[in-house]
């Protein structure tokens, strides 16, 4: 197997899980809410907004992303 071949069955895998993990990061955001008298609460709240960032930044940088007319976003490992 050569390097582009290893390196594009690994990456797709490893993007794959990081559209997943964007997914479920905002699905349970929908849970959070700024607005609470909890120093703790609004930290997970600041921290689940970090989070997302990061997987979000990670997967721009590492994945062609191509977003269809309907919508739908795909992401590719990226080819060089």
């Amino acid at each position: 197997m050569t390097n582009k071949e290893q390196y594009q069955k690994s990456a797709q895998k490893v993007i794959h899980l990081l559209a997943e993990a964007s997914v479920e990061l905002q699905n349970a955001r929908n849970g959070y809410s700024p607005e609470t008298n909890s120093f703790i609460d609004y930290e997970y709240y600041i921290e689940s907004i970090k989070l997302q960032a990061i997987v979000d930044a990670t997967l721009q940088a590492s994945a062609d992303v191509k977003v269809k007319n309907n919508g739908d976003i795909t992401y590719r490992a990226k080819e060089f």
